[in-house]
């Protein structure tokens, strides 16, 4: 029930009428305030304020929403509201606002102004949750239907994302991170719509929220409304309502039970109503430009609101919303926030009009878009033509159920992984190349052995895959067309139905026989190299032969597969095998900002866009290496470089030669002119670049043979290279024939990025003359000692490049910081000489805001599970994990400087939070501050008499200090964007932090105050910095290369140094003693 409250309303005048001639838009606006006077710790009072259709924000107290006696004005194009953590602002897109508090949902038409100038050509990053929204026209009615999405954004805004204008790159990471935190590359439109350029997993911060299963018991209530002018109309008594819920077969909760095979109980949900809303349906539908438009914040609050008085919204998983009339032509499900019981969360919320829930299947549906699931299809322009999904048109009509109409069939396999109800070890995901015999199990009521899923990806993608799964007339499953194999194609860039069934006859039915596959029959798609063949049936199944090759495969089996088969004997151009097997590494451009590599001795294979021809030359590239380990630059984008060192690494010859040149001496000579046509190639070159004349070397009788000229290079190619690029032998090319070993004769190479020099080095302990040339893929050498068809050979580069790229971290001390490496995000730890961290927890849980206590030997941090956030410490190994805090939301802690107190960020009963202290037994709590703000990323000076934060009050965030008592509160920075994350230096004079507005910087402020310096600002979103022990560096997350990694940089500032360099997502270090 609501907690106790006096409600009183305010009228206010119209405000906002549009201006000829702007260039903002401006729209007409109706407010209403209502107060909620609460007693809690004597803070402001909370106020919802409506805003002409259905604008409805918390706690309107930010400097863009002004309130006074005369009027509402709005300023800055958004409304701030806040809830117990970040705030959150409405912006305009496509006629609607959205706003939201964490993973609240809300629908909102336009109210405020948006002014062009917040539009950006360059993508910007934003951390936030990412919901989507489906509605679903009434059968038969002719409707489209429609998908709605929206970022709740790490700077505190909500925005609308628009679908049209995104990337496929970023579309295709929309169903599989539905309802999860994210980090989003993003344009802004001039209406304040983000145009998707990536999209990645990314765990939130402020909340730790990630989607979990639906499993387990999950309580719905089903509230029953009437509009006022219309109570004389009740389409069905409440108990049809609860018949068609928690009746027997095919009730709603025997539907759900059976079709996640016993994984999720909605037995026991409730109902309640029907209830008379105040006020009548043109009220909570409206006619707008648009066509007609539910009214959603007034809807929702107002139907559920009626069931208030009898509930405790903590019990409930979930709100399905009926009515005694039309709404605006469609059904939906999707999430809503709410504010009742304390219960400040989304629920999985419907909103269903008459004919909805006359039939059963028009609720199945809705509530499994309510669970996170989009719509499937076949391979058509509708999603509503499958019969194989109850997210598409599955079910049956004939015979029409004499109570329930349409009763629906179950959902397809993709979807119950998605929800968490196949096992992990009843997937078969495939891994080419290979060729596979398994067992495929029913989906509905499945026996005990056998598979329930396949996946196939195409191409190494990660969201481009085949599904195989076998569906039998059983259960609900007895309503779908016949029993078989059914195949789906799955591209996770179709947002709206990711899961289309393969149909090859493409007869725009994808319910017959050419969608049903039996054994002897065999799917192939020659182009991915793919077949699925049914060899047979079981009882309860069917066994099926999948076979699969791979890009990367065929590539280097065209030049090396005759070498290791012993039909060619020259040298190699990738390797007898990858060393690495395929891994992910950071690419701004790929999908989701992670491209699948392999590494071979001799170079790297990359595939950038997955979506590409995988027949073409050019699908799968060789990275430029040789580029970067030259000049140092590792690349991480188009546009995007990760500054180091060039390697000091020997080109040729043996690793432990001291006189050989390396890369680094080939950077030097990337400008040095080419030598004349023809010209002899007499030069000799040393490890520290000098480069002499050795006329003897004529001898040899190499030239210079082709000069390449383009923007930024000039080089001749010297004559031995030049005859092997345009080399003919034996290939392999489904079969061994002869071709040229490349069709470009640039593929392997790239272009020269240097003359040829000879070099005298040592090879097998042996020195001895050799011709090395530098491209931009590969080096090349030339032995003329060696024997035919290995005079000339590939430098190990991509051993080479791998070394360089994964050194050893070079670090003083020691780093914690959450990852998402291991599983959702864990505490890891880094030391000098790891190359990769190691995982320290692995809870289910979501892990953060770990930091190091001043001995080196604990570990204390921020644990979530669910929507609760508690403090645990643990040893430095992960041992001894213990929880301090209870009845708590506690995030952000940090030791004092003595290791026997911890400061943190806190709320109680979903209030606004504050900034606490305790023991480090957690015992002794005591609560520093209490003001109607937002108190957040507590820190010690380095004597444990103060305490730096960042509180998020009237004009954003701004850093406050302390005594540790909690008296003497001073501001230290004013104006500015978002000023969070300080961290006290080690002598105590300065304090970093970040200042986030789109993008985020890393500055500094003296403690006595003054004007604050930059020192990084690297093109990302860089927070929660925090100093080395020794006061000479900084330590921070930024997503400047896509996902988010942890860098080091000067505490002077300079060049920023990655030390994770992961697709992870991996962020809140903390910097402390390394001890054993």
């Amino acid at each position: 029930m609501r907690s106790p409250s006096r409600r009183s309303v305010v009228s206010w005048p119209l405000l906002g009428i549009p201006r000829q001639g702007s260039h903002q838009h401006a729209y007409q606006i109706a407010p209403n305030l209502t107060r909620a006077d609460h007693t809690t710790r004597g803070k402001e009072p909370s106020y919802s304020l409506v805003l002409g259709l259905s604008l409805r924000a918390r706690r309107c107290i930010g400097t863009p929403a002004k309130l006074d006696a005369n009027g509402l004005s709005l300023r800055g194009g958004s409304i701030a509201g806040r809830g117990w953590g970040w705030m959150r602002v409405v912006r305009f897109d496509r006629g609607h606002f959205w706003i939201t508090f964490l993973a609240g949902v809300l629908l909102l038409t336009p109210a405020v102004t948006v002014s062009a100038a917040e539009t950006t050509v360059r993508p910007v990053a934003l951390h936030g949750q990412l919901a989507v929204v489906w509605a679903d026209p009434q059968p038969a009615a002719g409707g489209t239907a429609r998908t709605e999405a929206l970022l709740i954004a790490a700077d505190g805004r909500v925005r609308s994302i628009d679908l049209q204008r995104s990337t496929p790159q970023a579309l295709a990471q929309l169903a599989r991170l539905n309802g999860t935190p994210v980090l989003a590359e993003a344009r802004v439109g001039q209406r304040g719509s983000l145009e998707l350029q990536s999209l990645q997993p990314q765990p939130l911060a402020s909340t730790g929220a990630t989607r979990p299963p639906v499993r387990g018991h999950q309580q719905w209530a089903n509230v029953l409304c009437r509009f006022s002018d219309m109570t004389d109309i009740t389409p069905q008594p409440a108990e049809y309502v609860d018949n068609l819920m928690n009746g027997p077969e095919p009730s709603i909760a025997d539907y759900w039970f059976d079709t996640s095979d016993g994984q999720i109980d909605t037995y026991g949900s409730t109902v309640w109503g029907w209830f008379d809303l105040p006020q009548p349906r043109s009220y909570y539908v409206t006619d707008t430009d648009f066509g007609p438009l539910i009214e959603y914040s007034r809807i929702s609050e107002d139907c559920a609101g009626m069931a208030d008085p009898f509930i405790d919204f903590n019990d409930y998983d979930g709100l399905n919303l009926l009515f005694n009339a039309e709404l605006d032509g469609y059904a939906r499900g999707g999430t809503f926030y709410y504010r009742f019981d304390g219960a400040d969360r989304s629920f999985g919320t419907t909103w269903i009009p008459t004919w909805g829930y006359q039939t059963q299947y028009i609720m199945a549906h809705e509530m499994g878009h309510a669970f996170g699931l989009p719509h499937s299809s076949g391979p058509y322009d509708t999603p509503y033509d499958s019969m194989w999904d109850v997210m598409s048109l599955g079910g049956t009509c004939n015979p029409y159920h004499p109570q329930f109409g349409c009763i629906g069939a179950d959902t397809i396999a993709l979807h119950k992984v998605w929800l968490g109800w196949v096992p992990e070890e009843r997937q078969f995901t495939f891994v080419a190349p290979q060729e596979a015999t398994i067992l495929l199990e029913r989906l509905a009521d499945p026996g005990p052995h056998g598979y329930l899923l396949a996946r196939i990806p195409i191409q190494t993608s990660a969201t481009h895959y085949y599904t195989v799964e076998v569906r039998r007339q059983v259960g609900y499953d007895r309503y779908v067309p016949g029993d078989a194999v059914l195949i789906h194609e799955v591209d996770e860039g179709r947002y709206d139905r990711p899961a289309n069934v393969v149909d090859p006859d493409r007869n725009g039915n994808p319910n017959d026989d050419g969608a049903m596959w039996l054994p002897g029959e065999t799917f192939r798609d020659a182009r991915n190299d793919i077949t699925i063949r049914v060899d047979s049936a079981t009882a309860t199944g069917f066994v099926v032969t999948i076979h699969a090759g791979d890009a990367f495969t065929r590539t280097w089996a065209r030049t090396d597969r005759p070498i290791v088969e012993g039909v060619a004997n020259r040298t190699w151009m990738w390797g007898p095998e990858s060393f690495s097997g395929t891994i992910p590494e950071t690419y701004f451009e790929a999908s989701g900002s992670v491209r699948h590599v392999r590494y071979y001795d001799k170079s790297r294979m990359e595939i950038t866009d997955v979506t590409g021809d995988p027949t073409e030359t050019w699908y799968v590239t060789n990275g430029l290496l040789v580029v970067e380990l030259t000049t140092g630059r590792m690349q991480m984008g188009d546009n995007l470089f990760d500054t180091r060192t060039p390697a000091q690494v020997n080109v040729a010859g043996d690793a432990d030669d001291p006189l050989g040149p390396t890369y680094a001496t080939f950077g030097a000579l990337r400008n040095a002119p080419p030598l004349a046509d023809g010209a002899p190639v007499v030069q000799r070159l040393a490890r520290d670049g000098t480069v002499t004349t050795d006329p003897a070397l004529a001898a040899r009788g190499v030239t210079a043979a082709h000069r390449v000229q383009v923007p930024g290079i000039d080089h001749q190619v010297a004559s031995p290279f030049w005859e092997f690029m345009h080399t003919s032998d034996v290939i392999w090319a489904d079969g061994y024939g002869t071709a040229p070993l490349f069709p470009d004769p640039f593929y392997a190479t790239g272009l020269p990025i240097s003359e040829a020099y000879w070099a005298e080095v040592k090879v097998a302990g042996v020195y001895q003359d050799v011709l090395m040339q530098c491209f931009e893929r590969r080096c090349l050498t030339y032995t003329p000692e060696n024997p035919p068809g290995w005079q000339v050979e590939a430098g190990n580069v991509g051993q080479h490049y791998y070394a360089w790229r994964y050194a050893p971290v070079e670090l003083e001390g020691a780093l914690v910081f959450s990852s998402t490496r291991y599983g959702d995000s864990d505490i890891v730890l880094l030391r000098d000489g790891d190359t990769q961290p190691t995982p320290l927890t692995t809870s289910p849980a979501i892990d953060l805001t770990p930091d190091l206590s001043p001995d080196g030997r604990r570990i204390v941090f921020a644990r979530v599970e669910g929507d609760v956030s508690n403090i645990w410490v643990m040893e430095r190994d992960g041992s001894n994990q213990r929880q301090l805090t209870h009845g708590i939301s506690a995030h952000e802690p940090v030791w004092s400087p003595d290791g026997t107190r911890i400061a943190f960020s806190g709320s109680v009963d979903h209030g606004l939070p504050d900034i606490w202290v305790m023991d480090a037994d957690g015992s002794n709590l005591q609560v520093l501050t209490s003001n109607p703000y937002n108190d957040l990323n507590p820190d010690w000076s380095p004597d444990g008499a103060r305490i730096v934060y960042s509180r998020d009050s009237l004009g954003g965030a701004r850093l406050f200090i302390m005594d540790a008592d909690g008296g003497n509160q001073q501001q230290l920075t004013y104006g500015g964007a978002w000023q969070i994350h300080p961290a006290w230096s080690p002598d105590g004079t300065t304090i970093v932090y970040a200042e986030a507005n789109i993008l985020s910087e890393i500055m500094g402020i003296s403690v006595a105050g003054g004007q604050p310096w930059l020192i990084v600002s690297d093109g990302g979103y860089a927070s929660e910095p925090d100093w080395s022990p020794d006061g000479d560096a900084i330590v921070y997350s930024s997503s400047s290369f896509g996902g988010t990694d942890v860098f080091i940089v000067s505490a002077e500032g300079g060049t920023p140094r990655n030390v994770t360099n992961s697709p992870a997502n991996e962020a809140g270090p903390s910097w402390g003693r390394n001890v054993p």
